[in-house]
């Protein structure tokens, strides 16, 4: 009677089926809160956006300079009529200048073209962001349509093992059954109850993570995740993968993007071996006519410099060797990520051919064959020629395979955004 009485509290306590109706969280809408709320996807936006300021930015003319001069001075001069009369006076000078800083030719488009790269390397730098983010999401999600699923079968299971220690009871209570039975029915019982815990556990994990992806709570207690599709995806033959992989990974995208960059800073260092020039003109008014000394007279004028690159060879040589060696790191990091990418399409792609080919088992074999005993099961007992403890070893048996199913289904999914991950599509 004692095992009657905790298997019955077990399953009430342990698999009690909420009354309330769980919503649906489809995956596409799960994905949407991730793209709009994940606090690292946001923090690439505002990146690119960061970075498209800077490139408007970037190549723009410096301010022109503009020079006031004024100054107090003596200044000794024959008074007007009269060479013999010296007249002391104090003038006021009075200058006034603009200057203007030229570029030597080409420099200001480099400096656009390299603000320019490092926008392209922002943007490939968040669509990578995003892409891992939506492949962990819809990995988080598979493991809790998973978790789900097998909350479902094992609360099936539970019932059958309650129903099998309370007959096994009365066998034994009868005389008519095995002190063994019932005390296996009673192990497994706990067995599940345990397993059950892990369950729940993995779900609160899962939970956590569903919120992190989502920069918000999901209340995934009064939610349910929609039916993992059981149609495996026909994929493109494993050649176009690769090729696609290559030309669309944003991880090789941002090292182009870095090579080309490199490239531009090379040119803009070279640039430096040639002068800039810096064009002025000013304006003196009130200055002494050097001929006339009784005469003030108003001085205009332009004026042209330019910066010699005497000092600076030595240092921009250096400079243009490293912006070179720049771009052959960037060169031989690229065709290191292609390399491996393709490496692992490929393992990817093995892997969900496994996969796909376990799934198939056990959708078109195993379960059809294993639904058709519990059939058979079901009929035997109803008529007396089977046991209950053998028609319940079938229907556990069916548990146990739906329950490996989901989980090769659950891997197939996730190992499916790993590959839209590492192509670089969604």
């Amino acid at each position: 009677m004692k095992g009657i009485l905790m298997a019955t509290a077990l399953t009430v306590v342990l698999f009690a089926v909420p009354t309330t109706a769980q919503e649906v969280l489809t995956l596409k809408d799960f994905l949407a809160k991730v793209e709009k709320n994940n606090p690292e996807i946001r923090a690439g936006q505002k990146l690119v956006e960061s970075r498209e300021a800077m490139r408007k930015a970037a190549g723009a003319w410096e301010d022109p300079m503009l020079d006031v001069d004024l100054s107090r001075m003596p200044a000794d001069y024959p008074a007007p009529g009269s060479s013999g009369i010296i007249v002391q006076d104090k003038l006021l000078g009075r200058v006034f200048g603009i200057s203007q800083k030229l570029p030597f030719f080409g420099t200001l488009n480099l400096k656009k073209k390299i603000a320019g790269q490092e926008k392209y390397e922002a943007e490939f730098g968040f669509k990578q962001t995003r892409l891992e983010k939506r492949s962990e999401a819809k990995k988080a999600y598979w493991e809790w349509a998973r978790l789900q699923k097998d909350k479902a079968l094992l609360e099936r299971a539970f019932l059958i093992w309650g129903k099998l220690v309370s007959v096994t009871h009365t066998a034994y209570s009868k005389a008519e059954g095995e002190h063994h039975a019932y005390l296996r029915a009673q192990v497994e019982l706990v067995k599940l109850e345990a397993e059950n815990l892990e369950i729940s556990e993995a779900l609160k994990k899962t939970a956590a993570w569903l919120a992190y992806l989502a920069g918000e709570k999901v209340p995934v207690d009064s939610l349910r995740p929609e039916p993992m599709a059981e149609e495996p995806e026909r994929s493109l033959p494993a050649d176009s993968i690769l090729k696609l992989a290559v030309e669309n990974n944003p991880e090789i995208k941002m090292l182009v993007a870095m090579e080309g960059k490199a490239r531009f800073e090379k040119n803009l260092a070279a640039k430096q071996y040639y002068p800039d020039f810096v064009l002025s003109a000013y304006y003196n008014k009130g200055m002494i006519d050097p001929f006339h000394l009784d005469r003030l007279m108003n001085v205009y004028g332009g004026k042209l410099s330019l910066r010699l690159p005497l000092f600076s060879w030595t240092t921009r040589s250096k400079e243009v060797q490293g912006k070179s060696l720049e771009i052959e790191r960037a060169s031989f990091l690229r065709k290191n990520v292609e390399n491996e990418i393709r490496a692992e399409v490929e393992m990817l792609l093995a892997e969900i051919d496994r996969l796909d080919k376990q799934v198939r088992i056990y959708k078109e074999a195993l379960l059809p064959r294993a639904q058709l005993l519990v059939e058979e099961g079901q009929t035997a007992y109803t008529v007396g020629r089977l046991s209950f403890p053998d028609f319940s070893e079938a229907q556990l048996e069916q548990i146990e395979l739906e329950r490996k199913y989901y989980g090769l289904l659950a891997d197939y999914w996730k190992t499916q955004a790993e590959l839209d991950k590492t192509i670089g599509i969604d």
